[in-house]
């Protein structure tokens, strides 16, 4: 399958000292329809925990939720790619955290174009400053110089979670579902493993 879309997210704190640290989680679909069935029959299943236009975030919402989104989400032809950072990282980056962010979301990107170079990134944009989000935006597109790949400004998008954008809201659960799995949450750990075996990458981010 020709995956044309990417979602990324990310999960923990870029500095954790805890087990699950911080991992970038990437999902990659055919087209926005995937995720925009996924979020609609959601929004049905649970009208009154997910109405319309209320933004979903697996923090918030009921377990059964978080369930079922992953559920069908594990019925599609999806991948997922996660880039966990490593404990010499930091160090590496002499503790420039937005130098690190920017490189670890670089990485699993070029990760996953490695393998699908028509898909186009779609990045939550968590941080309001403009000079990280240009930062990372030429990161990618120096990536994409390097593999050969047709990519503009334009074509790298931030765009903050809603529900019109349904994408976003699915990576968000595979990414706290991997957190769960990751601290080995016994209640939830089973959330990620709904989806499991739709990662494809599952490695540790050290330096450059």
């Amino acid at each position: 399958m020709a995956y044309k879309l990417l979602f990324l997210d990310e999960t923990g704190n870029i500095d954790a000292r805890t087990r699950a640290g911080m991992a970038v989680v990437v999902l990659l679909v055919g087209s926005n329809l995937q995720v925009k069935r996924v979020m609609r029959a959601a929004r049905r299943r649970f009208p009154k925990e997910l109405p319309a236009r209320r933004v979903y975030k697996a923090r918030d919402a009921p377990e059964a939720v978080t369930r079922f989104i992953l559920e069908r989400l594990a019925t599609g032809d999806v991948e997922i790619v996660i880039l966990r950072v490593g404990r010499r990282a930091l160090r590496h980056f002499d503790g420039d955290r937005n130098e690190l962010y920017a490189a670890v979301v670089e990485e699993a990107i070029g990760r996953a174009w490695e393998k699908h170079p028509t898909a186009r990134p779609v990045l939550h944009q968590r941080y309001e400053k403009a000079e990280l989000r240009n930062k990372i935006t030429e990161r990618l597109l120096r990536r994409a110089r390097r593999l050969r790949i047709e990519l503009a400004p334009e074509d790298v998008k931030h765009r903050r979670g809603s529900p019109s954008e349904p994408g976003l809201e699915v990576v968000d659960a595979v990414a706290w579902a991997y957190a769960q799995w990751r601290r080995r949450n016994k209640r939830l750990s089973y959330l990620y493993e709904l989806v499991r075996d739709k990662t494809v990458i599952d490695d540790i981010f050290e330096r450059e």
